[in-house]
């Protein structure tokens, strides 16, 4: 307990960037990533299912995302969306999904964004669009 303690007396702390959006008129803001597409059903799914506690419980926890991702291939209908960034419109088509990155991982350990990093003061975007299964 002291150590900890130690590090707000030291005052050694990171800055991070943080990510805000605006969806229906609500702004948010995220740490890590903000996915929307089969990623964001995905994760929610994951979340929400009982077969996530059993996984945690044999230590593949990881492996709940694999499944309800092979499981949503074959539901899913990809979507058109349109994205701003800096002002500039985009409008994607057959989209399957798009994440904004502020770290390299999500969905609990898959590596989706290599350059992104937290504090460069930059997000990345990635958008998977306009592509068959």
């Amino acid at each position: 307990m002291e150590e900890a303690l130690s590090l707000f007396q030291d005052n050694a702390f990171n800055v991070i960037d943080i990510g805000q959006f605006e969806t229906n008129g609500k702004v948010g803001y995220f740490v890590n990533s903000l996915g929307m597409g089969i990623d964001a059903e995905i994760s929610d799914e994951a979340n929400r299912s009982p077969l996530k506690k059993w996984f945690d419980f044999v230590r593949a926890g990881k492996l709940i995302y694999l499944f309800i991702f092979i499981k949503k291939l074959f539901s899913y209908k990809p979507s058109y969306m349109e994205l701003i960034i800096d002002g500039n419109r985009h409008l994607l088509k057959k989209v399957w999904f798009i994440v904004i990155a502020n770290q390299p991982y999500f969905a609990g350990g898959m590596k989706i964004s290599t350059m992104s990093k937290v504090d460069d003061g930059r997000l990345n975007v990635n958008a998977v669009h306009d592509i068959t299964l």
